[in-house]
């Protein structure tokens, strides 16, 4: 053990002058609250990678605002060997004339407010047994 520590050389390392700045690790969501016990918790992925959090309150209310092509969801489920996932475009209802509701007679379907543009499911069981 002698003959080890004799042949390796110890050298100090140089140490900065300036103290790095300690980062916090981010979580996974983004907690918000509001009067009188309202929460809500959102992932991070949501919003842009670089984006203060201070500014994720602005990007939230941007996101809630109504545009023409529509906003898309995708929706993933997965437990127990089932798998099940679904992209859709939601759009904010048109708000019709108040004259097309006084018409008699028979009233019109409303208009859907969303569109499935893909979805599949499948159910895969595994299980694994090894012999005695």
């Amino acid at each position: 053990m002698g003959q080890l520590l004799a042949r390796s050389k110890i050298t100090k390392s140089s140490r900065p002058s300036t103290p790095t700045p300690i980062t916090i690790p981010r979580t996974a969501l983004a907690c918000f609250h509001s009067a009188p016990s309202t929460q809500l918790r959102v992932y991070n992925a949501v919003f842009p990678q670089k984006m203060e959090q201070e500014e994720y309150v602005s990007e939230l209310k941007l996101m809630q605002e109504p545009r023409l092509e529509g906003r898309l969801w995708t929706m993933i489920m997965i437990a127990g060997g089932h798998f099940a996932a679904i992209v859709v475009r939601v759009q904010n209802p048109i708000e019709e004339e108040p004259t097309a509701s006084l018409r008699k007679g028979k009233q019109r379907k409303p208009k859907q407010d969303y569109e499935i543009l893909l979805h599949k499911t499948f159910h895969r069981y595994t299980s694994m047994f090894a012999p005695l």
